[in-house]
């Protein structure tokens, strides 16, 4: 399952692994909080560490039907991947 930040009224922010139609989820002050961000995949890129695919695509998928459900144009993720990769290939 993948890793939450939830936000309630009182601006508390809490990390909580939820299954991925979770919205809410009880913060520690009893406040109920607001679905934030997903992180299956680490923003930074650490070497030698091995990526797994179904993982990034399943996060891909969440990314793109949010971004649907906003009405808003998804970005590539795929592609900036495609082009972080081939910096770092061309830097070695």
């Amino acid at each position: 399952m993948p890793l939450y930040e939830f936000r309630c009224a009182a601006g508390h922010v809490e990390e909580r692994i939820a299954p991925p139609r979770t919205t809410t989820a009880a913060c520690s002050c009893g406040e109920q909080g607001t679905r934030l961000n997903v992180f299956r995949i680490s923003r930074a890129v650490i070497p030698g560490r091995r990526i797994n695919l179904a993982e990034a695509l399943e996060a891909d998928a969440e990314v793109k039907h949010a971004y649907a459900r906003a009405g808003v144009e998804p970005p590539d993720i795929a592609g900036v991947a495609r082009r972080a990769v081939s910096g770092m290939q061309e830097g070695q």
